[in-house]
């Protein structure tokens, strides 16, 4: 069995076919890969499923067929990363940031998105149907969302910057009680 130091090495040096070969699947346990370093990296094929993916950099680099599903990605950082086709079926995204990033025909089913950075991402092609927590994530105007078709049906792409608009009835009880 590959150590985790082996098994970065592969990784980072682009050797996906041995990294896929070698590297151990556990039904109870995830993959320890956490904080893994893959900054301006180019990977293709890379089975990353199931694994402790928790704090890595993946930034500035490109994914296309990877395979991140039932993954732990917590506070992963994705930041003006390129990903094609990859799969994210189930994996925890809570805290990942992908800004600037582009996800292009990527499957998101069962992902949490719980404070998730989508600002400034391109999700085109994208599969968010049954995408988990959508509406908890962080977005803007530079957001770009898939077609309505994949996307959950009460999800709302809208981005309001001026929320000044939107006030509550409590906020005119306060104005008044210090009016003079």
């Amino acid at each position: 069995m590959s150590s985790k130091d082996e098994l970065i090495h592969l990784l980072k040096n682009g050797f996906i076919d041995e990294f896929n070969e070698t590297r151990p699947y556990d039904q109870d346990r995830l993959l320890d890969l956490s904080e893994l370093d893959l900054r301006d990296t180019e990977i293709t094929k890379a089975n990353l499923s199931k694994a402790d993916l928790a704090g890595a950099d993946f930034s500035e680099s490109e994914f296309s067929n990877a395979d991140f599903s039932s993954s732990d990605l917590t506070s992963a950082d994705f930041a003006k990363t390129t990903l094609k086709n990859c799969d994210f079926i189930g994996a925890t995204l809570v805290g990942t940031k992908f800004k600037g990033a582009k996800l292009l025909d990527c499957d998101f089913t069962d992902a949490d998105f719980s404070g998730t950075d989508l600002s400034e991402t391109d999700l085109s092609g994208s599969d968010l149907c049954s995408a988990e927590n959508l509406t908890e994530c962080i977005f803007d105007s530079f957001t770009i969302w898939p077609d309505s078709d994949n996307l959950p049906e009460d999800f709302e792409t809208a981005y309001f910057e001026d929320l000044s608009s939107l006030k509550d009835d409590e906020d005119d009880l306060f104005e008044n009680d210090y009016a003079y």
